[in-house]
């Protein structure tokens, strides 16, 4: 009797811990020095606009990190970060409770390539629950 309430037990607690939360990556690139979203990244927002907007019920919040490539003095690099994490942020708003979105600036830092390019960027971290 005590094995099978205990089996019983576990399993919710597994289906709990397995339903309790996701997350869903994003990246969008900007151009040396600027926070203005790059024409070749509106298709890639547009489709993390309609994953917040289809899932919102289910978000518990969202990480907006900036970043830059390695010229430029740090506290230039760091507005900068902040202005792209912002520029995202802005849109997301529009779909999304504010208060959901937490932006950082990490300026020159965390570098994911060698191409400097790439690592002008913003992240972007949906962290949401799973459907039952």
């Amino acid at each position: 009797e005590v094995k099978a309430e205990t089996m019983e037990s576990t399993r919710k607690i597994n289906k709990t811990v397995e339903l309790e939360r996701k997350v869903k990556k994003f990246t969008i690139l900007f151009d040396f020095e600027s926070s203005i979203i790059k024409q070749d990244q509106i298709k890639h927002l547009k489709e993390i606009i309609t994953f917040v907007n289809l899932h919102k019920k289910r978000i518990k919040n969202i990480k907006i990190n900036g970043y830059t490539s390695h010229s430029g003095g740090k506290t230039f690099n760091e507005k900068l970060a902040l202005a792209r994490a912002n520029e995202i942020s802005n849109l997301i708003k529009k779909v999304i409770n504010p208060s959901l979105i937490e932006n950082k600036a990490y300026g020159k830092c965390c570098y994911v390539s060698n191409l400097q390019s790439l690592n002008r960027r913003v992240e972007i971290q949906i962290i949401y629950h799973q459907e039952e």
